[in-house]
């Protein structure tokens, strides 16, 4: 269990658990293992276990810390090094994680760099951002 606390207000919050139980049929998640990534719908996260086909259900983790494949390239698929603190994106035609925000939905952050255009497992963290604001972000910072 995580905490927060907000100093000013003097309050203390308790974030019990980020992970979400989807009951499901859905063919493309059966074949999902604890650590895959998995995108359903506008839901990201990281299976914590085996899609369960006796009760058609999957696990996943919306919040946390995990290591994944990540290859170095951006919009276009041109290479780019992935730096520390960058967005990542899951690419579904590519079926990859990478920087392309024009054909990808934000998963979250890189908690380690990659060299341009290559392909490693690092340390990715899943932060749950609505799509539309990310792009936002994105236009802004182009800006």
């Amino acid at each position: 269990m995580a905490n927060y606390v907000d100093v000013n207000a003097k309050k203390t919050y308790a974030i019990e658990s980020s992970r979400i139980a989807i009951e499901t049929t859905d063919t493309t998640l059966a074949d999902v293992t604890s650590g895959d990534l998995v995108v359903a719908g506008a839901l990201v996260g990281v299976a914590v276990a085996d899609y369960d086909e006796d009760t058609n259900l999957l696990v996943i983790d919306t919040r946390g810390r995990y290591e994944l494949s990540v290859i170095g390239k951006d919009a276009g698929g041109s290479s780019c090094a992935i730096a520390v603190g960058d967005w990542l994106y899951y690419d579904p035609a590519a079926d990859q994680i990478n920087r392309d925000y024009s054909n990808g939905i934000c998963i979250g952050r890189a908690l380690e760099a990659i060299g341009s255009g290559l392909t490693a497992t690092i340390g990715v963290e899943i932060i749950p951002i609505p799509w539309s604001d990310c792009l936002a972000m994105v236009a802004a910072a182009v800006a």
